[in-house]
Parts: C-alpha cells; sequence; structure tokens
C-alpha cells in the first residue's frame, strides 16, 4: 500500500487489490470494503438558487348575458352585482 498525502481526504480509497481502504485523513485504518460500482448521489447545494413556481390563475370573463337577464328578472336589484363583479374581473386582467 503506497502512503497518502497527508492533504488527502478522509474516505475509501482502492488499495490496488480490488477493494477499498478507509483512510481517516492522517492514516490508514483496518476497515476494507469491497470494491462497488460508484453511485450517483444528488449533491446538496445550500445556496443554490431556489425554484420559483408561477401559478397560472385561472380568468373569470364577466358573462354580461347573464347578468342583464338577472338584473331585468330582479328589477335592477341585480345590477350592483354585475358592476362590481365586472370591475373586479377587468382589475384582474
Amino acid at each position: 500500500m503506497t502512503s497518502m498525502a497527508q492533504s488527502a481526504a478522509p474516505g475509501w480509497y482502492d488499495d490496488g487489490a480490488g477493494r477499498q481502504r478507509w483512510w481517516d485523513g492522517s492514516m490508514w485504518t483496518h476497515h476494507y470494503a469491497d470494491q462497488q460500482q460508484p453511485q450517483m448521489v444528488a449533491a446538496q447545494q445550500p445556496y443554490a438558487p431556489q425554484q420559483v413556481i408561477v401559478q397560472q390563475r385561472k380568468v373569470y370573463k364577466t358573462s354580461h348575458g347573464f347578468h342583464l337577464i338577472m338584473s331585468i328578472v330582479t328589477f335592477g336589484l341585480w345590477l350592483p352585482v354585475w358592476l362590481v363583479v365586472g370591475i373586479y374581473n377587468a382589475s384582474k386582467s
């Protein structure tokens, strides 16, 4: 087994015999593991930009025909409702 540079980070390293051996950052330990295929691990990026999800709002258009009929049936009492709904929907679009 060759010696590791003192700056090598702790971790599993190939020992040249098809096994992995644990380097604790200063010396080799007696811990061995069979060499396995490397696994993809998602790196955590604490300062990665966050995704912004934009929600689409469904815009309801004023049904002027419905409001006209309701205003006629209620002898004009529905007219204020029609105006409020029309103004509200106009401000959303």
